[in-house]
């Protein structure tokens, strides 16, 4: 069953799925591209990735919308239980670069 439920993206032709140099990104490259851009030690980073990516799980556990600039808005759409775990659907809203943001009205109802 699990097979089928990741067979339902492969609808869509091979060139709409990969972009021009996407890849597959893991923790052990995401700690690597973390050490490069700060000059950090890499056993900290490791140790920061980690609680970063527990404390994210917990949050789309409990269902909280994530923002994370910029990433962008982060929220779950859908989930499915399935066997050994979950499934989450996520919708993930970018603001693009150099765009406005959109304003908030700070005043609350009476």
């Amino acid at each position: 069953m699990a097979a089928q439920a990741s067979d339902s993206t492969n609808s869509k032709p091979a060139a709409d799925k990969a972009q021009k140099g996407s890849a597959d990104v893991r923790k052990p490259d995401l700690v690597d591209r973390v050490v490069a851009a700060t000059g950090a030690k890499k056993a900290d980073v490791r140790s920061v990735v980690d609680a970063t990516l527990a404390e994210l799980g917990k949050a789309l556990a409990k269902n909280d919308t994530l923002h994370l600039p910029p990433l962008g808005r982060v929220k779950v759409q859908k989930r499915k239980s399935v066997d050994g775990g979950e499934v989450l659907q996520l919708r993930v809203r970018q603001v693009a670069e150099g765009a406005a943001k959109p304003k908030r009205s700070k005043e609350k109802p009476e």
